[in-house]
């Protein structure tokens, strides 16, 4: 039964399996006869769904986005009250930014990219006044410990990442032994000329709490129970010293 379309002379039939092979038609998992929809010099494909009878009845078609699929494409797209939903979301979207960034709906993308591009200035700038300020703590730290080499212990209220970082900076330094508890962790490291085994001092430190950890000579670390972070921390100070006077 044809009939006609904007694009041209459409066709619905029904085919068996056998003469849709013989088309170059996508046969449908099914069995019997399959009804075959072609529009002309456009497409010809089996087809399961409810067909229109003029394209206003389909409404508003919004193409998503396309990928490469067995040699041709496959679209995704929203048709209908779905697509018109999905515009009203983004149209109060770009309304509400333009009102945060006092500028026109147009302008919204310039206006976000700006602001993207001034936070990471400002994460760099504070990336950098961090890095200045661990590498004067690691020097605070080394001034007050005596002997060589320096044995650091403490316990630190910062981040983690924080307190690896200024272990990194002090163990880098000078030839020091460093002992830091930091948020239910445990983190000991030395200075390559140091000769001693981090990831043992780790272990004896945290085996009176039920703690684990490990690592390598030169860095190791391990949980810390709650509450337990002051003991750990001397512990593992009082193996270091064992270990660096024996």
């Amino acid at each position: 039964m044809p009939w006609w379309s904007r694009t041209g002379r459409c066709w619905c039939a029904w085919w068996r399996k056998r003469r849709c092979r013989r088309s170059a038609c996508r046969p449908a998992k099914t069995r019997g006869e399959i009804r075959v929809i072609e529009v002309a010099e456009f497409d010809r494909s089996a087809c399961g769904g409810t067909h229109v009878r003029r394209t206003g009845e389909v409404g508003l078609i919004k193409i998503l986005g396309w990928e490469r699929h067995k040699g041709g494409l496959r679209l995704a797209f929203l048709c209908g009250w779905r697509a018109l939903r999905d515009y009203r979301w983004k149209s109060t979207l770009v309304t509400g930014l333009a009102a945060s960034f006092s500028v026109k709906d147009r302008e919204v993308g310039e206006a976000v990219a700006r602001q993207s591009a001034a936070l990471r200035d400002s994460e760099r700038a504070a990336a950098d006044l961090r890095a200045r300020l661990l590498a004067r703590e690691a020097e605070e730290y080394l001034a007050r410990a005596g002997g060589s080499p320096k044995i650091i212990a403490a316990v630190l209220d910062r981040p983690v990442d924080e307190a690896l970082a200024l272990v990194g900076k002090i163990v880098a330094t000078a030839e020091a032994a460093v002992a830091f508890a930091a948020r239910g962790r445990l983190i000991v490291a030395r200075s390559p000329s140091v000769a001693i085994d981090a990831a043992a001092i780790v272990r004896a430190a945290l085996a009176p709490f039920g703690g684990k950890g490990g690592g390598r000579p030169e860095f190791a670390q391990g949980a810390v129970p709650v509450g337990a972070e002051g003991a750990a921390v001397e512990a593992a100070r009082t193996a270091l010293v064992q270990a660096l006077d024996a």
